[in-house]
C-alpha cells in the first residue's frame, strides 16, 4: 500500500545497478525541461516585447550523500569503480513503501567527492548521476 500523508525523508533511498547506497542521509531528484526561444521577428506575436518558445530538451540528475564506512554493502568504493570506468548504470530514486513512486533510468556516476569535517565530525561521500536517456516514473511493487 502507498504512503499517505508526508512522506519521511527516511524512506527516499538511491539505487544504483540494483544496489542501495548504503548510510544514506539525502538525496534529491532534479529533472529540468529547456524551452527553445523560437522567437520570430515581426510575427506580429512579439511586438509587445514577450518571446516565445517552444518544447525543448529535457535532462535530469541524482545527487546524494552517505556517510563513509569501509565495510558499507555499497559505498564509495563501488561507486568509485563505476565512474572510474565510466559504466553506464540503470538508477533508481524511490521510496522503500510498495505502492510509492519510483523514478528510474540509465546514466552515468559524474560526480565522487569525500569530506571529512573537524576531529568529531562524520567522514562522507558525495554522488553526481547524470541522466542518459529518458527517466520514467514507475509504481514499486
Amino acid at each position: 500500500m502507498a504512503s499517505t500523508g508526508i512522506n519521511s525523508g527516511g524512506i527516499a533511498k538511491i539505487t544504483i545497478g540494483g544496489n542501495t547506497v548504503t548510510h544514506l542521509i539525502n538525496a534529491s531528484l532534479n529533472i529540468t525541461h529547456e524551452p527553445r526561444e523560437i522567437t520570430v521577428k515581426g510575427d506580429g506575436v512579439t511586438l509587445d516585447g514577450i518571446k516565445t518558445f517552444g518544447t525543448g530538451q529535457k535532462e535530469w540528475s541524482i545527487s546524494g550523500e552517505a556517510l563513509m564506512a569501509e565495510d558499507s554493502t555499497y559505498g564509495r568504493t563501488e561507486i568509485f569503480a563505476l565512474i572510474n570506468n565510466r559504466t553506464l548504470v540503470e538508477v533508481r530514486f524511490a521510496s522503500t513503501v510498495s505502492g510509492d513512486k519510483i523514478y528510474k533510468g540509465d546514466a552515468y556516476i559524474t560526480g565522487l567527492s569525500a569530506s571529512s569535517g573537524g576531529q568529531d565530525d562524520n567522514e562522507s561521500f558525495s554522488i553526481d548521476i547524470k541522466g542518459a536517456g529518458a527517466i520514467t516514473e514507475q509504481v514499486l511493487t
